[in-house]
C-alpha cells in the first residue's frame, strides 16, 4: 500500500498537468492488497476526463469468465468502487470464445482431493500435450502439500515461473493465488476452495464489522483473480464443505 502510495506521488509530480497528461488503466475487482486509493487525493483528476470502459475480456471462455464473475456478485449491496470514487460494475463485460463449463469436483479428505486434481491432469494433458497448466492455492503451506502429493502420482510441479514469466508445458505450477494475479494458464484447477480455507476466517479475529466488510470483498475479489487466469478450462476442488464465496 505505501509502496502504491510513493508510485502514484510520483507519477504526479514528474508530469506536468494538463490534457492527456496521464494514462491510467485498473479493474476494482482485482483489488487484493490493502484498501483503494482515491487519485485525486494525490492531484490527478479523472472526473470528467476522457475515459473508456473496456467490456471485452479476450484471455478467457465465456463459460469461464461468467463463473468468475458470479464470485464479485454473490454477495447482495455491495458496491466495487474505483480510484475514481465511481461505482465499477461489470455490465457487459463479456468473452467471444466459448469451451467446456467449469468443472467442480467436492472430495471428503486432502488424499482424495489430491487424486482428483492428478487425474484431471492427466486427462488434460492427454487432449492437449502443450497444455499450460495451474493449480492455485490459498497458503504457502498447501502449495508444499499439493506439490509433494502431485509427485507421488508422477506429476512434476514448479513453485515459481520460468525467466520469461511463463509456465512449462512438462509440468504443472503450483502457486498461491496472490502470486497468480497477471498470469494466465490454459488450464486452471482453483484447489481448497473449502469453507474453512477460502476464506482465511483468523484473520478477520478482531476486525471492526467495517473492515470485516473490507477484507471479505479482498478475499472475493481474490478469489475472482485466481478463477479468472484460466483460459480454456477450470475445475474447482475442494475437501469438505465448499467455500461460501464460490456461486
Amino acid at each position: 500500500m505505501l509502496l502504491a502510495k510513493y508510485f502514484v506521488s510520483y507519477l504526479r509530480a514528474v508530469t506536468t498537468p494538463g490534457a492527456n497528461d496521464i494514462f491510467l488503466a485498473e479493474d476494482s475487482h482485482q483489488r487484493i492488497y490493502g484498501q483503494r486509493l482515491p487519485l485525486r487525493q494525490f492531484g490527478i483528476e479523472t472526473r470528467g476526463r476522457a475515459s473508456k470502459k473496456l467490456s471485452l475480456n479476450y484471455r478467457t471462455t465465456k463459460e469461464n469468465l461468467n463463473y468468475a464473475v458470479q464470485i464479485l456478485e454473490g454477495v447482495a449491496n455491495t458496491e466495487w468502487i474505483d480510484s475514481s470514487g465511481e461505482v465499477d460494475t461489470l455490465t457487459g463485460y463479456h468473452s467471444l470464445r466459448s469451451g467446456p463449463k467449469p468443472l467442480i469436483r467436492p472430495a471428503a479428505t486432502l488424499s482424495q482431493e489430491i487424486d482428483i486434481v492428478a487425474a484431471q491432469i492427466k486427462q488434460w494433458w492427454q487432449e492437449k500435450p502443450h497444455a499450460y497448466i495451474g493449480v492455485l492455492v490459498r497458503s504457502n503451506s498447501r502449495v508444499s502439500q499439493v506439490s509433494t502429493g502431485l509427485e507421488g502420482h508422477g506429476i512434476a510441479s514448479q513453485n515459481h515461473l520460468s525467466s520469461n514469466n511463463s509456465a512449462d508445458s512438462d509440468r504443472v505450477t503450483v502457486i498461491t493465488m496472490h502470486q497468480a494475479k497477471g498470469l494466465e494458464f490454459t488450464h486452471v484447477i482453483l484447489m481448497g476452495v473449502s469453507h474453512d480455507l477460502v476464506p482465511q476466517w483468523y484473520r478477520f479475529d478482531g476486525l471492526s464489522e467495517a473492515d470485516k466488510k473490507e477484507r471479505l470483498l479482498q478475499e472475493r475479489a481474490l478469489l475472482y483473480v485466481a478463477a479468472s487466469r484460466a483460459r480454456d478450462a477450470m475445475m474447482i476442488t475442494m475437501s469438505g464443505e465448499p467455500s461460501t464465496l464460490l456461486p
